[in-house]
């Protein structure tokens, strides 16, 4: 079965205004390629929430929650040694810290303002992203996918206007963002394929998928930036084991049509029970949450939050292991923020923690944006003007 990517949803329609979204349809058009987002679908679509709806599992008396085991499709973690924890390849795996196991808790509806939309239409055209993303600094810095945070590579640059109008959304208000960090590798691998047949089991998900934004100003002018911003703190502690309950949110739009996300999607909050541990290919190292039949592991999620208790974000929703008819049918694997340090230590020198305390966010993001920026645009450039077989020039949005 094909494996999705979760996250930036876009319209069938391909722009001439859009290099991302034209990459994207290209990547989907051409065989079975790299997989890009499409919409999830599904036999019979999920119920709206109310909004800014939390699902909670019923409490229970605390003689239950000790003694009640765990799932029977997940095997007792205390039986189960951590080097056979499930992967998603063949190589063995070890563990960088040994998994523990997560007691029940509940949802905080505090954390909720912390979870954002990042949105991003393209004018004079129907076209879109929406993704997820969630604030890990009072000070507005967003953790997110990469595969989302591409998209802002073309919003608000220097030369010309962008002619895409990304925004972020929160319960409180509408911000503007920029890109503070994107690895240039997941470009390079993403760029790679265009235009190729891969094997499905040649793709690799989720190696380097994430990047951060600032949020800058609000949307409004006349609006009150707020002087601190809700936010989830980096989980610093070592993997829940299987059967551990957590929460995923998101921004889930893969039942909704294109006008009704452009009026405004719902935040959504479900329980999630981590079925397993694994890998993304050809990692030796545990390196993802797997999870089965969440409400909100849909299309528009990725970036999301997976919360441990004591609002802790230990992990971000990123693809689908399998696509199922339902989202019940689906299994979805998000990349750990272990994973996220480990691979930004490589790169930067410097975990996200770290990589975000070395500077002012201000600094920071001028920094990327001057420096490193301009060469991610011209590479998305590049690699679009070569698929246009015409020759045809191009209108792209940005102009670095």
């Amino acid at each position: 079965m094909q494996k999705l990517v979760i996250g930036a949803l876009i319209a069938i329609a391909i722009s001439s205004f859009g290099a991302i979204a034209f990459l994207k349809t290209q990547l989907n058009t051409r065989g079975e390629q790299l997989s890009i987002a499409t919409d999830l679908l599904t036999e019979t679509p999920q119920k709206p929430l109310e909004e800014n709806a939390i699902v909670t599992p019923p409490d229970t008396p605390e003689k239950e929650k000790v003694e009640q085991p765990v799932s029977s499709s997940i095997k007792q973690a205390e039986k189960k040694p951590a080097e056979t924890f499930k992967s998603t390849t063949q190589t063995k795996v070890v563990p960088s810290s040994v998994p523990v196991a997560d007691a029940p808790f509940k949802f905080d509806p505090a954390w909720r303002d912390a979870v954002v939309n990042l949105y991003c239409p393209q004018m004079y055209s129907d076209n879109f992203t929406s993704g997820s993303g969630v604030i890990i600094d009072p000070r507005g810095i967003i953790l997110t996918n990469a595969h989302v945070a591409s998209e802002f590579l073309f919003y608000d640059t220097p030369k010309i206007q962008s002619l895409i109008d990304c925004r972020v959304l929160t319960l409180s208000g509408v911000y503007r963002a920029k890109l503070m960090y994107l690895p240039e590798q997941f470009v390079d691998e993403t760029l790679a394929n265009i235009g190729k047949y891969v094997p499905e089991e040649d793709i690799i998900l989720g190696q380097h998928d994430y990047a951060l934004l600032y949020i800058t100003k609000t949307y409004d002018p006349y609006a009150t930036f707020p002087t601190a911003f809700q936010y989830l703190s980096l989980d610093a502690g070592p993997l829940p084991l299987p059967g551990s309950p957590l929460y995923i949110a998101g921004y889930p739009a893969s039942f909704l049509g294109s006008i009704a996300i452009a009026k405004g999607l719902q935040l959504m909050v479900s329980p999630a029970i981590v079925d397993s541990i694994g890998s993304i290919k050809n990692s030796s190292t545990l390196d993802t949450l797997v999870f089965k039949s969440v409400t909100s592991g849909q299309h528009g999620s990725s970036g999301g939050a997976v919360v441990r208790e004591g609002g802790r974000i230990t992990a971000i929703p990123s693809f689908f292991n399998e696509e199922g008819e339902t989202t019940g049918d689906s299994i979805l694997s998000a990349i750990t923020i272990e994973y996220v340090n480990r691979d930004m230590k490589t790169i930067t020198g410097f975990t996200l923690q770290e990589f975000i305390n070395r500077d002012t966010p201000k600094v920071l993001m001028e920094t990327f944006l001057q420096d490193q920026a301009p060469g991610l645009h011209k590479k998305y450039v590049d690699a679009y003007a070569k698929l246009n077989t015409k020759g045809t020039i191009w209108i792209v949005p940005g102009g670095y």
